[in-house]
């Protein structure tokens, strides 16, 4: 099964890696599609445009010519003159716009031509109005003939008009479609791009999650196989001295071997603990009235018979009872003492406090020595975790799982726990507790 999600894993990415560079292509082909298309109805434009300047000229021109011809006066003149002049600029534009289309060439050519045309027979009436008067320009003016050059290249524009109008439609149309196709395949590769960097980022944590994995379970197979081998040796020694010597001298072997015992079955429940919390189920807290004074003492009186040529001095103060599993805080506060006894300085004492307050209760433990390094109290409740005497005195400690499990504990209970260690005033864990365990803040708490 934890092959198959892996194989499963990466045919997705895969998958999703093809389709995000699909769509990524097809993104930039609608894209460049609908650039071309935008440019094609820009040009329509400007074509039409074009022809309407080449109209409005003429009009102009043919207006300019007619009021000089009737008046004489100088202003109609210059009108004409300047539409004549930009006449030739507007034809040069059209043409230019054209020049690739050889579906206007034609026509474009006619509209050139009868433009000429019309300007030669504008010209001819002002020169003979200058030259001989009014009635002789208007007597020799064929009307018919100008009309009907002047209708002739209106309709050659408008056909110009009408076919550009056709283009423009369509091309507003092809735009509009690929306009519609490049949002649609731009949401896609987002989308697309999403879910591959999704899976690139999980691949990642799966891959971190799983070395982690690794190591811990090196590292818990290491420790276990060395912290067990000890007992065993000893016990086996132990059996062997049984059947050497008479049975008035196997009580020492039978202490020994029942501390031993007694150590392994601590460690076994550790790791039981340690496996609870690993696949998320949490340590199993049953919360019943508890004093948490009575817990405390009965746990010193324990430490000073395991260790009489120790100073634990303990304090109790205020109310002291709460909701709380009291087979765990013994555990607690046996794991508190214990360290503090192993890693304080041999001649100080251990000071144990509860005291109760509105909400909560607190206790702390207090041992005198050198500070626990910066380094090592960032990771103190991690798993595996020892303290600096760990290669002096193997054979008092642990798998390294005490103050994990502590943790866990304290924060199975809605509670919390820090330390705080300089060399100036030793070393105190502080455990703060709700006097009602609040398992839903266990989440928090972490």
């Amino acid at each position: 099964m934890q092959r198959k999600r892996p194989l499963a894993l990466v045919a997705v990415s895969a998958v999703a890696a093809l389709l995000l560079v699909a769509t990524l292509g097809l993104s930039i082909f609608t894209w460049r599609e609908f650039a071309s298309s935008s440019a094609r109805v820009d040009h329509t434009m400007l074509v039409k445009v074009a022809v309407a300047e080449l109209l409005g000229t003429l009009f102009e021109a043919e207006a300019g010519q007619r009021g000089y011809v009737l008046t004489g006066r100088p202003e109609y003149l210059e009108l004409y003159r300047r539409a004549r002049s930009a006449l030739t600029e507007r034809v040069d534009r059209v043409r230019l716009l054209t020049a690739r289309s050889e579906t206007v060439k034609a026509l474009v050519a006619e509209i050139a031509r009868l433009t000429a045309g019309e300007l030669v027979e504008l010209q001819q009436e002002i020169d003979r109005r200058d030259g001989k008067g009014l009635a002789a320009a208007l007597a020799s003016t064929d009307v018919d003939l100008g009309l009907r050059t002047m209708e002739t290249l209106k309709g050659k524009l408008d056909e110009m008009t009408t076919f550009e109008d056709t283009r423009l439609a369509a091309r507003l149309e092809r735009q509009e479609r690929y306009e519609s196709l490049t949002r649609v395949s731009l949401v896609v590769t987002s989308l697309l791009f999403g879910l591959f960097a999704g899976l690139v980022v999980f691949w990642n944590r799966t891959a971190e999650a799983r070395r982690r994995a690794a190591q811990f379970q090196e590292r818990f197979v290491a420790i276990l196989g060395h912290d067990l081998r000890s007992p065993l040796s000893s016990m086996t020694m132990g059996i062997h001295l049984l059947r050497r010597h008479p049975p008035s001298q196997q009580q020492v072997t039978l202490d020994r071997m029942a501390s031993t015992a007694a150590r392994m079955s601590r460690m076994i429940d550790q790791l039981l603990d340690l496996t609870r919390s690993r696949l998320g189920e949490g340590i199993a807290i049953v919360p019943v009235r508890t004093d948490l004074g009575k817990v405390v003492t009965d746990v010193a009186n324990e430490a000073r018979a395991a260790h009489p040529e120790r100073a634990l001095l303990v304090e109790t103060r205020g109310d002291l009872d709460g909701e709380w599993d009291p087979d765990r805080l013994a555990q607690v506060a046996s794991n508190l003492v214990g360290n503090a006894m192993v890693h304080g300085a041999p001649d100080g004492a251990v000071r144990v406090s509860a005291r109760g307050e509105a909400g909560s209760v607190q206790l702390t433990v207090h041992n005198t020595g050198p500070a626990i390094p910066e380094a090592l109290q960032s990771v103190l409740f991690d798993p595996f975790r020892r303290g600096r005497e760990a290669g002096e005195t193997s054979h008092t400690l642990g798998l390294g799982l005490g103050l994990y499990i502590t943790r866990e504990i304290v924060v199975g209970h809605g509670g919390t726990i820090d330390v705080v260690s300089t060399d100036a005033e030793g070393s105190t864990f502080r455990v703060v507790l709700p006097r009602a365990s609040d398992p839903s803040r266990r989440d928090v708490a972490r």
